[in-house]
């Protein structure tokens, strides 16, 4: 999220039923980031399993940390904290991809769900999947990736 943007996720306006699983959630603003959720939209909410930084918030106010978020929520049970310098290859060049000793390998769900990730990697890759839209493919993996569901892979050589 950008350093003016607003919370990584802004559940709002009785927006209930959410879902939040194995996703990084990061916000470079000052005072803002991973959840805000509003009271009337906590109803079938789940969060767990994600990459998170230390805050949150049920009121759009005051600011909680992973564990009174935990506590007050009983949310992200599963969840830790990261920096971004740790996950990915190059955060500040925009590539996402994880790095060999991301603490995003093998921490999240396997989700029949998601069974690829954003580049048609099959997920788990590992013995769970990892966190976020990529899933780890070390630099020495030559097979080629496989295509999302509705979607062909091109290669052009």
């Amino acid at each position: 999220m950008a350093a003016d943007g607003r919370w990584a996720l802004n559940i709002q306006n009785g927006s209930t039923g959410n879902t939040v699983v194995d996703n990084v959630l990061y916000n470079n603003h000052a005072s803002r980031g991973s959840i805000d959720i509003s009271a009337d939209s906590r109803t079938n909410f789940t969060s767990n399993f994600n990459l998170v930084m230390e805050r949150f918030t049920t009121d759009g106010g005051t600011v909680l940390n992973l564990a009174q978020w935990k506590q007050s929520t009983g949310q992200d049970q599963n969840s830790v904290v990261a920096l971004p310098s740790a996950l990915f290859v190059s955060a500040p060049s925009n590539d996402y991809h994880l790095t060999a000793t991301s603490p995003a390998r093998d921490a999240g769900v396997i989700r029949a769900d998601v069974p690829t990730d954003r580049e048609g990697i099959a997920r788990p890759a590992g013995p769970t999947s990892d966190i976020g839209a990529y899933e780890f493919r070390s630099t020495t993996d030559s097979t080629p990736p496989l295509a999302p569901q509705g979607f062909r892979l091109l290669r052009i050589q």
